[in-house]
């Protein structure tokens, strides 16, 4: 039986045109020079098996000229010489490799170097490139290289570590990989393009699973997992995404390796033995940033999910905020949501009430103390902060005012100078938000613009006097904001901009019982109840529902 393609197309998986009667084979083949040839037993050869073919071929040659430049120095002194810049052309396979002495201007001490010539038309296996670079480090079939990981690794700690500075034990590449590959390749893939971040996801999936499962831990393992949650990879519905999951883990490592006592020595005791790593010899301050970064990570998770904290902010942890060894803004982020938890905890969790929300006229001035507390915090440590900072610090005070934006508050004047000071600071931070790169940004930012849409939202749909044109316009400015961030037509920010453009003309018809036992999320769960309901009546997909992990069919409506 005669190959339907010929070994070059099917290499490249891509469709062979040849018929017969058609001299000189497929399209492709004639374009460049080679010969169009049939071979029912030939198997295609995958990047990974090409790379390192290739990397092979390449130590082999460079042993060679080694070699032979050494046994023409001892064996032959009057023979011409190399001199440091000098080139030879070795033929492999269908390309010609180009290689380059580098060395003493006598020949003596010369190290090649290999490289293909740009004119080459095809490379040893037949893939088609005028250059071809041997991978620094591979992943599976995907290949970086050194200039690609340098870059990768300068764009982390100059563009998305601000965000969250906790001290590492180095900012090099190699020294990084030694320590933890997976803390190398979640960096790479965080700053890296969509397509590439795409490939690298299930490998780094898979590469965390077993990381987890291991016999011990590391920091480099929980300061990745903490990547992981800031910049989560990105999916079609949230119940792919297991950044809570990640934020428990990090902070049960933690835990286990003793980071919430950063200047003690600790030694998890496994199994009678001393099997974990002794903590003895590892920096304080990296344990010490490390573990308030846990702090932060978990408090923005449950902030978001509406959800009390899992980890207490003991003495040590509060006395650590003013240590001179954590940057300023991992400090104040830590206060920030210090404070945030700490109001959502005794306003909408403590309460004896079912859904642990504190009565209306109680909760208004529990909110006015914490609003000062707020004004107070800023004063005294938030004088010189950046847009990191100020996200927080708006979204915190976003969330502290829209316990009084909830159904249960009656309309009075009493509530009015929090509905004027929730409609202010949603605008505020909808307006930073929009000015950043949301594509690079962490996820809290996008989080946070998209809770002031649905403060926004709330406003318009309450009887009081706002400026409803200026919120309708930063309603639009957020949903083009997010639009900037969609990769494909279904993820996640495809369906919010869907969501955000109809939630404006959503009425509330009550068919079910407002949902009060979110905490400071219980705005942004009350308004998806209504649309909610509006998806029902509309036979809407019910895939759009799913961006807030939330059981819907639980209402019984």
């Amino acid at each position: 039986m005669k190959a339907k393609a010929c070994t070059k197309c099917r290499q490249w998986k891509a469709r062979c045109d040849a018929s017969d009667g058609v001299p000189g084979g497929c399209s492709r083949c004639r374009s460049l020079n080679l010969a169009c040839v049939f071979d029912v037993s030939f198997k295609r050869l995958s990047k990974g098996k090409r790379l390192q073919q290739m990397s092979t071929e390449i130590q082999q040659l460079r042993q060679a000229l080694h070699n032979s430049a050494t046994s023409n120095a001892s064996t032959s002194p009057q023979a011409p010489q190399q001199s440091e810049g000098d080139t030879i052309n070795v033929t492999v396979g269908p390309g010609v490799w180009e290689t380059q002495l580098q060395g003493t201007s006598d020949g003596t001490a010369a190290s090649p170097s290999i490289q293909l010539l740009p004119q080459l038309s095809a490379d040893p296996v037949g893939v088609p490139t005028a250059s071809l670079t041997v991978p620094y480090r591979t992943l599976g079939e995907v290949g970086l290289t050194r200039s690609q990981v340098d870059r990768y690794f300068k764009t982390y700690f100059a563009r998305h570590h601000p965000h969250l500075p906790f001290k590492v034990n180095s900012e090099s590449p190699d020294e990084v990989y030694s320590r933890s590959s997976l803390l190398f390749w979640i960096i790479c893939a965080v700053t890296s393009s969509w397509k590439l971040q795409s490939q690298l996801a299930p490998m780094i999936k898979s590469m965390i699973a077993d990381t987890i499962h291991a016999a011990s831990h590391s920091v480099d393992t929980i300061q990745a997992l903490l990547i992981m949650c800031i910049w989560p990879f990105k999916t079609a519905r949230l119940s792919e995404d297991p950044s809570h999951f990640y934020c428990s883990i990090a902070t049960q490592m933690s835990l286990e390796l003793g980071l919430h006592r950063p200047s003690q020595p600790y030694w998890p005791l496994r199994h009678g033995s001393l099997s974990g790593p002794s903590t003895v010899g590892m920096d304080q301050e990296i344990r010490l940033t490390t573990w308030l970064a846990c702090y932060v990570v978990n408090q923005m998770q449950s902030s978001h999910m509406g959800l009390p904290s899992s980890t207490a902010a003991d003495a040590n942890l509060l006395a650590a905020f003013g240590s001179p060894a954590v940057e300023p803004s991992l400090s104040q982020l830590c206060r920030i949501y210090h404070l945030l938890m700490q109001s959502s905890w005794e306003i909408s969790a403590n309460a004896p009430t079912p859904t642990g929300m504190l009565d209306p006229a109680a909760r208004l001035t529990m909110i006015r103390h914490y609003r000062k507390q707020l004004a107070a915090l800023e004063q005294l440590y938030l004088g010189q902060m950046d847009d990191v900072v100020r996200i927080s610090l708006l979204y915190s005070r976003l969330q502290l005012c829209s316990f009084a934006l909830l159904d249960d508050v009656p309309l009075s004047e009493g509530p009015l100078d929090l509905v004027s000071e929730a409609e202010a600071t949603a605008c505020e931070l909808i307006e930073l938000t929009y000015g950043m790169n949301l594509s690079i940004a962490p996820i809290y930012a996008r989080r946070a613009m998209c809770y002031g849409v649905f403060v926004l939202v709330r406003l318009l749909q309450l009887p009081y006097d706002v400026q409803r044109e200026m919120l309708h316009d930063s309603i639009e400015r957020a949903r083009q904001s997010l639009s900037t961030t969609i990769n494909t037509p279904d993820d996640i920010s495809g369906k919010a901009c869907t969501i955000l453009q109809d939630l404006l003309y959503v009425e509330d018809k009550h068919r079910s019982p407002p949902i009060l036992s979110r905490m400071g999320a219980s705005i942004f769960y009350d308004t998806f109840r209504v649309y909610w309901e509006q998806c029902l009546e509309r036979q809407m997909p019910i895939e759009y529902l799913d961006l807030d992990r939330f059981d819907w069919a639980a209402l019984g409506v």
